[in-house]
């Protein structure tokens, strides 16, 4: 089983998630009406055109799918991956805080 600790600032909304101590990933989260959610470009990928179209974007299922070859059990509030590219570089997470 992985664990991650997911630590958020709630002043900046900056936040960092770790397994075992080791730094995972970093990002900002923000609150989002459905009119901004709408306008947010979906996977700005840096990097010359030949690049960007080796990458595959992937639905939630496909992610979880992949996840679940490699030996990740996800399940109910902890699906919150929308959509990601093929490299992880890029993701689309839904994030709900319980409050």
């Amino acid at each position: 089983m992985v664990k991650f600790n997911v630590s958020v600032l709630p002043s900046t909304g900056s936040f960092e998630i770790s397994e075992n101590e080791s730094l995972v990933a970093t990002g900002k989260i923000s609150n989002l009406s459905k009119e901004q959610m709408l306008e947010i470009p979906r996977f700005p990928i840096k990097g010359d055109a030949s690049q960007e179209s080796q990458h595959l974007r992937l639905n939630a299922a496909d992610v979880y799918k992949e996840l679940t070859l490699r030996g990740y059990d996800y399940g109910g509030p902890f699906q919150g991956i929308m959509d990601a590219n093929n490299i992880g570089m890029n993701a689309l997470i839904l994030f709900v805080l319980s409050e």
